[in-house]
């Protein structure tokens, strides 16, 4: 046997370490179509957005504006365009009132107020 031959441990070494470091590519490749991501530094606006509201009665989702919920201050007509995660789903999402500051504490908040009546 010549100088150039590996010892079976260092050739079970290197494809061990073959294996991890292909591991460790496949996990940074990981995304998810519509979902970049996103850095944000403190003191940043974060809006929320809501997507679809689902019942333990039915198996149909309900879009989220279909209930009376609270919607001051968002223009329904001129909401974002479709992602591609979104067409891939078929699913639609909307913008809401609702925003945060990141990095900064907030207690609860009144959004606005609505009645409500029986039909």
């Amino acid at each position: 046997m010549g100088a150039h031959t590996l010892s079976m441990g260092n050739s079970a070494r290197y494809a061990l370490a073959l294996v991890l470091l292909g591991a460790a590519q496949l996990s940074l490749g990981f995304y998810l179509p519509g979902v970049a991501p996103t850095d944000y530094k403190a003191g940043d606006q974060l809006r929320a957005k809501v997507e679809a509201l689902t019942s333990v009665r039915t198996q149909l989702p309900y879009e989220y504006y279909v209930l009376p919920f609270c919607r001051d201050g968002i223009d329904m007509s001129n909401q974002e365009a479709l992602n591609l995660g979104e067409v891939l789903r078929g699913s639609r999402i909307y913008n809401t009132p609702y925003t945060m500051t990141m990095g900064m504490n907030q207690n609860c908040k009144i959004l606005c107020h609505k009645e409500y009546t029986q039909v």
